[in-house]
């Protein structure tokens, strides 16, 4: 059980880090366009990708949880099964936030 937690927190400590720099890639290419006055469009992207990432983690979240919930209401759920349930949770929770902001990283940066 212990390396399957310390795998997934090195997955999930992984997983920040190189989202970490993907925001740093869309950022540092993101200035520049915003500050430029011609920006609307890309503000415009920036906040609904935002918002749908956010709804979209939300969604997946509740679902990851409801799965876990109802093992554990009917009896199939063991306490060594918790760890990796809420791992599941929220990894389900970020991955559209990680999933858009390395879109926009190579996007950006292609540009």
């Amino acid at each position: 059980m212990f390396t399957r937690l310390l795998g997934m927190s090195t997955e999930f400590t992984a997983a920040a880090a190189l989202s970490s720099f993907d925001a740093f890639v869309t950022i540092a290419h993101r200035i520049p366009i915003l500050a430029s006055g011609r920006g609307h469009d890309e503000a415009f992207r920036m906040v609904s990708e935002k918002v749908e990432a956010a709804i979209q983690g939300s969604f997946d979240a509740t679902l990851a949880a409801g799965e876990l919930f109802g093992r554990a209401a009917t009896g199939n759920l063991h306490a060594t099964d918790v760890p990796e349930g809420l791992y599941t949770v929220g990894k389900a929770a970020l991955k559209p936030a990680y999933t858009r902001v390395r879109a926009n990283a190579r996007r950006l940066s292609s540009q």
